[in-house]
């Protein structure tokens, strides 16, 4: 059974409002790979298995961001209504959201290419992977509660989602947090290398966000790369850092 406190157009993560997409157009059977309804882990397909697997974990939104291309202000957050903080967490056969309760929770990939693999506001979730200059391939789940749909995902690396939000206008940029020790051992790291000057902390300081933004730019290595305000921490930019996730 499905219930919601809240309009069919909106979603609450973690007590924060954030608007669902619009359901996607039916396709045929064979054009995608799709679930039953599972809520209990045992009676998960199979060949369903790795697609929880690829998302399951705790995201916490760090970053909204307007698409590229869409008729809609500049500003993506509204300061009365800002989704940064909340979290969703993804297990098998289930996601938690405050606001949201489904008994039957199914996932499943979208074909491709999507117009997201092709959004430069993304370019730092599909960064490559050290000593590459290929950048990561995304892949589009289609999140449904009892067969109706709920959430699009979009991942490219294993630490970091999208969420089009806004009805397309915009995106949630999601991560899996590091520690208060992992945060502190990022910025000992981004000290010894220059990128950060004074002393680390365990949160995200000013100037260890500008630490951050410097190592993204030397880890994008082109000149037209987007600096974003925030980064997403993915398991590509933490890798040769020692003590890390990723390394």
């Amino acid at each position: 059974m499905f219930k919601s406190h809240f309009a069919a157009a909106s979603l609450v993560i973690a007590a924060t409002a954030c608007q669902a997409t619009p359901p996607p157009q039916s396709e045929p059977d064979n054009a995608r790979t799709s679930s039953s309804k599972p809520t209990d882990a045992t009676s998960i397909p199979a060949a369903e298995h790795a697609i929880w697997a690829a998302l399951a974990g705790t995201y916490e939104i760090i970053a909204v961001r307007r698409a590229s291309e869409t008729a809609a202000p500049l500003h993506a957050v509204d300061t009365g209504h800002d989704p940064r903080g909340g979290t969703l967490t993804i297990s098998m056969g289930k996601v938690d959201m405050t606001g949201i309760t489904c008994d039957g929770w199914s996932v499943s990939t979208e074909p491709g290419p999507d117009v997201m693999d092709r959004d430069p506001m993304l370019d730092d979730l599909r960064l490559p992977v050290l000593d590459s200059h290929a950048v990561q391939t995304g892949i589009v789940y289609d999140l449904r509660c009892e067969d109706a749909h709920v959430l699009t995902l979009y991942q490219a690396d294993p630490r970091a989602i999208a969420i089009p939000w806004d009805n397309g206008a915009s995106y949630l940029i999601a991560e899996k947090p590091l520690s208060e020790t992992g945060i502190r051992k990022f910025q000992d790291h981004m000290i010894d290398m220059k990128f950060q000057s004074g002393m680390p902390s365990t949160e995200w300081s000013p100037s260890g966000l500008i630490g951050l933004r410097a190592y993204y730019a030397y880890r994008a290595n082109t000149k037209d790369a987007y600096i974003f305000e925030r980064p997403a921490i993915t398991q590509s930019l933490l890798e040769g850092l020692s003590g890390l996730p990723g390394e």
